[in-house]
């Protein structure tokens, strides 16, 4: 009893201290929270109303939102939208809108590639793909994470050799690849660490720049790198906030949700003025 108050303490004493509202984004981007399925559903077209959306992603670019319900995916866009159907349960959607990599039953089939390929996970590994479809990771307890280009799926772009560290997200900006873990640990009122290892591309593979540790589980990251969407970690009181590593301002946005990441301005506008229609 006397660790839950003390975790709920620790939870309204950070956002009481840690929270500040001007964390500034530049007029290119925007924030998207999609609260629920039911509140994704209202961006479907109008005789997909109701119908439960299974998940949302978005792609490298920013311009476009991917959500799968039923065996459909729909595309959103700026200005209009494509509807194709799905090749599993759960797809990864190219920049372009095609579907780069898809599962059906992970410990039958594994992982499928657009090119009929296919990887099976053993129990202990773990699979990423970064928006865009361009790189993923695959982690094992007994060997860390390796880093991989959809091009070259014979030899690793970087070993990480580190097995405590658990990938659970991958990101691409510009020339950077950023990989995400968590690290189990034990201090009063925390259980884990975040940290991001920032990379970039060379002629001979990925080079780590620079690790750096985040006060949150990563939703998002905004073009650039500097700013984050991060979950708080908390069960008693689960908040999601912006958060910017040069100042280490945070700021809160929303309670725990369905959706979030950085998209293009005008496709944000037309996707929270579908959502308010509704």
């Amino acid at each position: 009893m006397k660790w839950i108050i003390l975790n709920v303490m620790m939870s309204l004493f950070i956002c009481l201290t840690g929270c500040t509202k001007d964390i500034m984004l530049t007029s290119n981007y925007k924030y998207l929270i999609i609260k629920s399925p039911e509140e994704a559903a209202t961006i479907l077209p109008d005789e997909f109303q109701g119908t439960r959306v299974i998940s949302v992603s978005r792609n490298a670019s920013r311009d476009k939102l991917f959500l799968a319900f039923g065996t459909n995916i729909l595309i959103k866009y700026s200005g209009g939208f494509d509807l194709i159907s799905s090749h599993g349960k759960r797809n990864i959607m190219s920049d372009d809108g095609d579907v780069s990599v898809w599962y059906n039953d992970l410990a039958k089939e594994g992982i499928v590639f657009s090119d009929g390929t296919n990887i099976k996970l053993r129990f202990n590994e773990r699979f990423g793909v970064a928006p865009g479809g361009l790189y993923y990771y695959l982690y094992s307890s007994e060997g860390g994470t390796k880093i991989y280009s959809m091009d070259n799926r014979k030899k690793p772009l970087i070993y990480i050799a580190n097995k405590k560290y658990y990938p659970y997200k991958l990101l691409t900006d510009m020339d950077n690849i950023y990989l995400f873990v968590m690290e189990k640990i034990k201090k009063l009122g925390k259980w884990r660490r975040d940290i991001c290892i920032k990379m970039q591309q060379t002629d001979v593979g990925l080079s780590v720049i620079e690790n750096f540790e985040l006060p949150g589980a990563v939703i998002d990251m905004a073009p650039g790198g500097n700013i984050f969407m991060l979950d708080n970690g908390s069960d008693f009181y689960p908040r999601w906030y912006l958060y910017d590593v040069a100042s280490q301002k945070k700021q809160y946005i929303s309670a725990r949700s369905f959706y979030g990441g950085f998209l293009n301005t005008s496709l944000v506008d037309e996707i929270q003025a579908k959502m308010t229609e509704q």
